[in-house]
């Protein structure tokens, strides 16, 4: 098996498949970004965010980020998997996973000890949290005369 390894190095001139994978991620790249900027746009300003400029980047880099993260984690399943049923099986259940364990689905507290771990390896959790810092960071909300609370039950006060 190496040496039939080492014939396509040298006598076929194939290049080796972690090059071919780096050269795919620095080529989509530029293709993300463009999508990146069409998709960030409209939302950003639909969905009422704060209409500043270091916000509306910061979100955008986030973004850009998740997206990156996305494509990286779906094309590792992919090369574990030998078939794409296989993958899609699994790519499924990963995102499902991932939306559930942002901390917005479930808080925090209510999580099951353990299962609680995931959101900690969520790349997805990372950034839900750092863009709602990103919004929230320096605004002031005024209270309503009455709360609805959720902890796992609803509680009505009025005050």
């Amino acid at each position: 098996m190496l040496g039939l390894w080492n014939k396509q190095l040298t006598i076929w001139r194939l290049y080796h498949p972690s090059i071919d994978a780096l050269a795919g991620i620095i080529l989509d790249v530029p293709v993300k970004f463009l999508i990146n900027i069409g998709f960030n746009i409209p939302i950003y300003f639909l969905a009422g965010l704060r209409p500043e400029a270091s916000q509306f980047w910061i979100f955008f880099l986030f973004t850009f980020l998740a997206r990156l993260v996305m494509v990286v984690l779906f094309r590792t399943v992919g090369a574990l998997t030998r078939a794409i049923s296989q993958a899609l099986a699994v790519a499924g259940v990963l995102v499902l996973i991932m939306v559930i364990y942002t901390g917005y689905a479930i808080p925090r507290p209510v999580m099951h000890p353990w299962l609680g771990w995931l959101m900690w390896l969520n790349p997805i959790a990372y950034v839900f949290e750092a863009l709602m810092v990103n919004q929230m960071h320096a605004v002031e909300y005024s209270c309503a005369r009455c709360a609805v609370w959720f902890r796992g039950f609803f509680i009505r006060v009025c005050y």
